[in-house]
């Protein structure tokens, strides 16, 4: 009987202790992992940003190497930082800056992230917005968290 009990306790959680591929909690994932990606436009850099109290950023960047993968002079940084407004469950609304290599900026476009994770295929990022400034429209998927 003990046996089963040890067998269904570890079935719940998941081998490895980790979030189960059903049902995820946002904050626990967030703050478990707050970073992800590979640093490449299919797979970019992801961050998750908290303070004691609450998430209040996110980062998605990567280096676009201009079509000269060997050369990495000409590479240019992608990077858009996301301030938070609110989430729940698995979506995030903020407003995001777009920074270009030369520190410019193009700031305060409207952002909506809908978030999923699966355990076995990894987080899942999809952006919509009113404004067409990088992010609205693009979707990440399989990203896994980087190593530590």
């Amino acid at each position: 009987m003990a046996v089963l009990l040890l067998v269904g306790a570890i079935a719940l959680v998941g081998c490895d202790g980790n979030l189960n591929n059903s049902e995820f909690d946002l904050d626990q994932l967030m703050k478990q992992y707050d970073e992800w990606g590979q640093d490449t436009e299919d797979n970019p850099y992801i961050y998750f940003a908290f303070d004691s109290t609450s998430f209040y950023a996110m980062d998605v960047s990567w280096e676009d190497d201009n079509g000269t993968p060997t050369d990495t002079s000409d590479d240019t940084l992608i990077h858009y930082s996301i301030e938070v407004d609110s989430y729940t469950d698995s979506t995030i609304t903020g407003h995001y800056t777009v920074y270009d290599s030369e520190l410019d900026m193009n700031v305060d476009h409207p952002i909506t992230v809908q978030i999923t994770y699966n355990a076995s295929s990894g987080l899942s990022l999809s952006f919509s917005g009113p404004d067409n400034a990088g992010l609205e429209g693009k979707s990440y998927n399989n990203l896994q968290p980087c190593d530590s």
